[in-house]
């Protein structure tokens, strides 16, 4: 419609962000506010917008952003999971995803790292995080009371066994690929996330058997 003027489209377009943003007038032109980067994000990728300059981001957010996509894939998330292991040391994960329909029961921790590699191109921080993120996906398959109490609070009690996969998800395409931890960054995150049966048999994981909910 030739009548709608730009003010009245940034309008509507503020009034269906989910707050993500605002519109006011700044010296008689119109002004966009964020108010609500994350918000803003889920926005343009429900509208399937290239997330390239996702760098944006505050790394809490990119946490959400990362929480989000497995939400839009009908995973049940938990943000910043902590927890003991059973020789005592204390673990973090970024964002914990549950498919609670698969029949092999996965679980996913996931390290969401905000990193530029533009300006650290440092591959052996990358590896090394993968690496860690396997060693929380044993350390909490071998917590079993832990475990126990993660499948409580989604009510999944008659969970028996599981299967905890480590996952490393970065703001841009990764500068190394390891073939045994996925390693993906966020514009290519739905997608993997959708294929991700197709290449299970390659990646580590953690069996956990005989669990009592």
């Amino acid at each position: 419609n030739n009548d709608v003027q730009i003010g009245d489209l940034l309008e509507y377009i503020a009034s269906t962000s989910g707050e993500a943003i605002s519109v006011s007038k700044v010296g008689g032109k119109d002004a966009i506010n964020v108010l609500d980067k994350t918000s803003l994000w889920i926005m343009l990728y429900s509208l399937e917008v290239d997330l390239a300059d996702a760098s944006l981001l505050h790394w809490t957010d990119f946490e959400k952003l990362v929480q989000h996509a497995m939400v839009e894939n009908g995973y049940l998330t938990r943000k910043n999971y902590r927890f003991m292991d059973g020789k005592g040391y204390r673990h973090e994960v970024d964002v914990v995803a549950i498919d609670r329909h698969a029949r092999e029961h996965f679980i996913f921790l996931i390290d969401a790292k905000h990193w530029d590699y533009r300006a650290n191109s440092s591959t052996a921080r990358l590896m090394e995080a993968a690496n860690e993120q396997y060693n929380r996906c044993v350390a909490l398959g071998d917590s079993h009371d832990v475990l126990s109490g993660l499948l409580h609070e989604f009510n999944l009690v008659s969970w028996t066994r599981c299967i905890i996969v480590p996952m490393v998800v970065t703001l841009l395409a990764p500068p190394v690929h390891d073939f045994f931890i996925p390693i993906v960054s966020i514009l290519q995150f739905n997608e993997f996330i959708q294929d991700f049966t197709e290449h299970m048999d390659t990646f580590k994981k953690k069996y956990v058997n005989d669990i009592r909910t």
